[in-house]
């Protein structure tokens, strides 16, 4: 899977990405001209649905303009459904109802199958139309190359070779994971700068200077280190993952504490990203924490900031994830200002057991 997520094969996906960005430029300036308080959610998740869409089938969607798209519709209704079993299960967990388990267990079966089948229609459809040309690479493409380059080889290599159903399960992952992490992470980082403004206009002027008017790249975004900064303190307030499990590979002890082997432990994501121990003031947004002089990811404690997780088994697409997210707000911060209003919920309240407001996120778009 990890090469997959290349540099090469991330620097070929930028036109993809760069194309829902201008859709959802597109969206915001009806919002901006109609001086409405905007939901920004709802605006993060038309434009993740596009771009995972196409970066993960090669479906070209406008997902907010066109909410009854077949594909759209089975996609919200699958990942509406996933966040309430989530929910569910947490409570299934603290009450040990097992009769409840293996009925959520057999919906989720169920479901995944009717979206493999759409999937594979896709894929289908999608391989008869790329036969000899190919635009653009999406992932299930990229799947289907190493594919082939792995399994017709040499049948040493059959065993090792992703079936069919492999190719689908991963592609199906992929949108899983990719829809609602994105989302809420390019989210936060909007209502941050709406309730920020110093820090928004500082991020505005590093991105005229060094982008101007262009298309941004996977090249032309790494200089751009306050952007950087404002991305990781957004990620270290508002971590989807809330927290990360691991199981003990052998007995160790660890400040006294034993842990034997195969012992489930679990890891606080959210907590230690807000422990005023390690974070003064965890609640006020502050890129300066991750500047290059106070964050330096090899001698600072690395435990205390893992929005993506950590070690071997760290998030295989971090790096598209944090690129998605670094070209979308290019285009949004260099077209539009943000701003709290008296409806912006500060801080926001959260549901339990999830990163998900109670109340929608609220602000003003205004065009630049």
């Amino acid at each position: 899977m990890t090469p997959t997520f290349s540099s090469g094969k991330m620097r070929k996906m930028c036109n993809q990405i760069n194309s829902c960005c201008r859709t959802m430029c597109e969206n915001l300036k009806i919002e901006a001209e109609n001086k409405q308080v905007t939901n920004l959610k709802s605006i993060c998740e038309a434009f993740t649905m596009d771009t995972t869409s196409s970066v993960a089938f090669g479906v070209t969607l406008d997902s907010h303009n066109d909410p009854n798209n077949v594909f759209v519709s089975m996609a919200r209704k699958f990942l509406n459904l996933t966040i309430i079993i989530s929910g569910i299960i947490i409570v299934i967990i603290i009450t040990i109802i097992i009769v409840i388990i293996t009925i959520i267990i057999v919906v989720i079966t169920i479901i995944i199958v009717i979206i493999i089948i759409h999937a594979h229609t896709h894929t289908h459809s999608h391989a008869h139309t790329h036969t000899h040309t190919q635009k653009h690479v999406d992932f299930l493409q990229l799947l289907l190359n190493a594919h082939k380059d792995t399994g017709d080889d040499a049948d040493d290599d059959e065993e090792d070779a992703l079936s069919d159903e492999d190719l689908l399960a991963q592609s199906l992952l992929f949108f899983l994971v990719g829809f609602e992490t994105t989302s809420t992470t390019l989210t936060f980082f909007a209502y941050n700068m709406a309730c920020y403004p110093e820090e928004q206009e500082k991020l505005y002027k590093e991105i005229v200077e060094k982008i101007g008017d262009e298309d941004p790249s996977y090249d032309s975004i790494k200089p751009l280190t306050y952007l950087n900064m404002c991305l990781n303190e957004t990620l270290r307030m508002f971590p989807f993952g809330l927290r990360t499990d691991r199981v003990a590979a052998q007995d160790v002890t660890i400040n006294g504490l034993f842990i034997p082997k195969g012992m489930l432990v679990g890891i606080p994501i959210y907590v230690l990203h807000n422990d005023p121990e390690f974070w003064p003031e965890p609640h006020v947004f502050n890129p300066e924490r991750f500047s290059p002089k106070n964050w330096n990811p090899n001698t600072s404690d690395p435990m205390r900031f893992m929005p993506f997780g950590a070690g071997p088994r760290n998030c295989v697409g971090m790096r598209l994830a944090k690129m998605e997210v670094k070209l979308a707000v290019v285009h949004m911060i260099r077209s539009f200002k943000f701003s709290a209003t008296e409806e912006t919920e500060r801080p926001p309240v959260f549901e339990r057991f999830a990163l998900k407001t109670v109340n929608p996120l609220k602000i003003r778009v205004v065009k630049r």
